[in-house]
């Protein structure tokens, strides 16, 4: 089989800590056929510098490479969406700017699906650090015990039901056929910072199913330095939270219970009723409104999860 040309998308957002240990990942790829799009979202670092810098020096390591900047900043969703109408791959393998690929990731991943031709999506285990890819940093993998959708016998309609409760899987392994993007669409960027969850939603639902390759092909990196500023973490936080009810609400709610459904209208409501009117105050009220309200319905719903995954994902 003629090997496949992979598109490795950077996107990036003040990367500039990370972004040239990150394109060096790119570069020693053991597999060769690859194209390297960078999509920057608007950074106020040097981001931007520095990969024109690389790419002077590095391009012809690739195939192709490309730089995609914008001016206005549009999220995760978009920026994602620019690199895949820019590329040319058979193949898509997304790429945070600060996370870092194994050497051999790109070449894990074709042999996969060289072996198994009607896998369209694939994804897989990740290393755990903190700050900095290194041993002394090193937290956890992602694969350690059970997870659902670690199965490749659970059919894609029960995947759709388990992805109803949590989106069960890491974003930064997938690797992914073009052709789903043309059957299903780009990325939502109505929900710009939750772009995976929504996504795998829409996969699953349209009958394609999810394949797990137990094989660590990334270093993930958890960055702690914007919980330091609390002013950003609080930004963040709105965002993504108000992020995960929009995705409920779109692509989530309709296909629940009666019951399940009321729980989390109720998490929702109440975590909405929460952040709006107390902004995390952590005074003697709003704690027993956390621990009275809260926390009992959504223990309740966690119940409901772990029910339905058991139902539809064995491991």
């Amino acid at each position: 089989m003629e090997a496949p040309l992979v598109s490795i998308i950077v996107v990036t957002y003040n990367s500039s800590p990370f972004v040239v240990e990150t394109l060096e990942s790119a570069k020693v790829q053991t597999y060769k056929n690859i194209e390297l799009i960078i999509s920057d979202d608007c950074s106020t670092d040097d981001t931007v510098a520095l990969c024109k810098e690389w790419l002077r020096e590095n391009s012809a390591h690739f195939v192709r490479t490309q730089l995609i900047t914008v001016s206005k900043n549009t999220g995760i969703a978009g920026n994602l969406n620019r690199g895949i109408k820019a590329s040319q791959g058979q193949w898509i393998k997304g790429l945070a700017g600060d996370d870092v690929l194994k050497d051999h990731c790109i070449d894990t991943y074709v042999r996969y699906i060289t072996s198994n031709p009607e896998v369209r999506f694939v994804h897989a285990a990740a290393d755990i650090y903190s700050e900095q890819i290194t041993v002394d940093s090193f937290l956890s993998h992602s694969n350690s015990g059970y997870q659902p959708l670690h199965n490749n016998n659970t059919p894609a309609d029960a995947q759709f039901r388990v992805l109803l409760t949590h989106a069960h899987l890491s974003a930064p392994t997938t690797f992914i056929k073009r052709d789903i993007f043309e059957e299903v669409g780009l990325y939502d960027e109505t929900i710009p910072m939750l772009e995976d969850w929504p996504m795998w939603l829409r996969i699953t639902r349209a009958g394609i199913r999810l394949y797990y390759l137990d094989e660590c092909t990334i270093n993930y990196r958890i960055r702690s330095h914007s919980l330091s500023n609390h002013k950003g973490a609080a930004i963040m936080y709105k965002s993504h939270t108000f992020d995960i009810f929009a995705a409920y609400k779109k692509y989530i709610r309709q296909y629940l219970s009666p019951f399940h459904r009321m729980l989390n209208d109720h998490i929702v409501f109440y975590t909405q009723f929460s952040y709006i009117y107390f902004r995390n105050k952590r005074n003697l009220f709003t704690r027993g409104f956390h621990f009275l309200i809260i926390k009992p319905v959504y223990l309740l719903n966690e119940r409901l999860n772990n029910r339905l995954i058991l139902k539809y994902d064995k491991p």
